[in-house]
């Protein structure tokens, strides 16, 4: 498998911190591309895509829409998402320097859930590949603090933790590009912009399916397309025998509550009780999953 990965993240309120990875492999990138601007021209928007900012416009919406069904219907054959929850309350928070606390735990979660993406979708027997190559990982642009080292420690830590595990593990740049969300500012790589808008589509809608956080009819368009492809029994059920197993994953941590010193131990995110399965699905009030199990 070689590769780009396309990242974004969500926060729910001070509890939920959700990393979302799309992996799209160089042959596929060029018509995925094309599909997501032909469902532009369609619709007639040509503006940026954003999951908090969707509302009742319908060009917006419909775009949106069109953009997670074109996905869903034939490219995550290819292109693999992997959705991992982070619960902030577990983490006793307030055991970290505050100067450094939120990016310690952001770039901590960023490489845990680039790492147990690679291995669950890509690693394993039944996914049938022997090894993965990684051209880039793109993210959406934040403004970070001199300290932060969002852009290289979490491919270092990737890279070490693969070649002690002896695991086929590779990036070709060693470094995070970050690219601006909206592709008319972005200058460098208009074209990993889409597709960042479109994690964050599909990162929007998963949260909106376990959390149910608004009442925008664009917001729960996206949520209901998701639960119409019936993603439960791929990544809910673990049914080996539908077509999104191993294509589309999530997991979510901790179980239990853990301490600053616990989460900074390696050991500790091989515990499987540390990974957890089941959530309730907030968006349909009476439905319960049964989540894809852990990597770990």
């Amino acid at each position: 498998m070689h590769c780009c990965v396309y990242h974004d993240e969500r926060l729910i309120g001070k509890r939920w911190l959700y990393h979302a990875f799309l992996f799209v492999p160089l042959t596929r990138e060029m018509p995925f591309l094309s599909d997501l601007r032909k469902i532009r021209e369609k619709t007639g928007w040509q503006g940026e895509l954003h999951f908090e900012r969707l509302n009742n416009t319908r060009t917006q919406n419909d775009c949106a829409k069109s953009w997670i069904a074109s996905y869903l219907g034939g490219h995550s054959n290819q292109c693999r998402f992997y959705f991992l929850g982070v619960d902030q309350c577990s983490l006793a928070r307030e055991l970290w320097d505050r100067k450094v606390r939120d990016f310690k735990i952001y770039n901590r979660f960023f490489q845990v859930g680039l790492y147990s993406a690679i291995k669950w979708l890509f690693l394993n027997p039944k996914a049938g590949f022997r090894k993965v190559r990684i051209e880039k990982v793109f993210s959406d642009s934040k403004s970070r603090s001199l300290e932060d080292r969002f852009h290289t420690q979490p491919i270092e830590d990737i890279e070490f933790s693969a070649e002690i595990r002896n695991e086929a593990i590779s990036f070709d740049s060693k470094t995070v590009v970050e690219v601006d969300s909206d592709h008319r500012k972005e200058v460098e790589f208009p074209h990993a912009s889409h597709i960042v808008q479109l994690v964050d589509l599909l990162a929007g809608a998963m949260s909106q399916m376990f959390d149910n956080t608004s009442k925008h009819e664009g917001k729960h368009l996206l949520a209901r397309s998701l639960w119409a492809q019936d993603l439960s029994s791929g990544i809910m059920k673990y049914d080996f025998t539908s077509k999104f197993y191993k294509k589309i994953g999530l997991s979510f941590f901790p179980k239990f509550k853990l301490s600053a010193k616990e989460i900074l131990d390696p050991s500790v995110l091989h515990r499987k009780n540390s990974f957890y399965t089941q959530r309730i699905l907030s968006f349909t009030e009476t439905r319960q999953g049964v989540l894809a199990p852990s990597l770990f």
